[in-house]
């Protein structure tokens, strides 16, 4: 078993069609969660092994598995047809997993933008102080008397 790490968003969880559903149900899934790689794998070969894993007896992870795989018509995601869990040859595959995984916390969010913010201010003061690199080559005045300054800059921004 993978020694992983599951995003539980508590909102969301206890306010989903899941938290309907028997307690058992409910132990199954979180346990399921626990024990997952990161894409949402349990890799176990049968609900025998499973049942065993999760140290549960195999009607009652049976019965749970029952609920877990069938279609929920209060799931808030259609993906397939809002099964929590769905058997891929020798495994279980935790549906919507890695969609839960990616969710960001408000902290997260904050702390992405302003970084993002960070580095774009940083571009913008680089791109101030290429802007300063030229050399006045000369000043002429125009028609109505004014100074033009003439101003140079090479591609590596150096004075000509």
């Amino acid at each position: 078993m993978p020694n992983g790490f599951v995003k539980i968003y508590g909102s969301k969880l206890i306010t989903s069609s899941l938290w309907d559903e028997a307690p058992e149900v409910r132990l199954v899934w979180l346990s399921m969660l626990a024990i997952a790689d990161q894409y949402g794998i349990v890799d176990t070969p049968n609900e025998k092994a499973l049942a065993r894993v999760l140290n549960l007896p195999r009607d009652y992870l049976e019965r749970a598995l029952a609920v877990l795989m069938s279609p929920d018509a209060g799931s808030r995601t259609p993906t397939n047809e809002g099964r929590r869990v769905v058997r891929e040859g020798t495994v279980f595959k935790c549906v919507n997993y890695e969609l839960y995984r990616e969710f960001r916390s408000v902290k997260q969010e904050a702390d992405r933008k302003r970084i993002a913010s960070q580095r774009a201010e940083a571009a913008a003061r680089a791109a101030k102080r290429e802007a300063r690199k030229v050399t006045r080559i000369g000043t002429v005045k125009d028609d109505a008397g004014y100074n033009l300054h003439l101003m140079a800059q090479d591609a590596q921004g150096r004075k000509p």
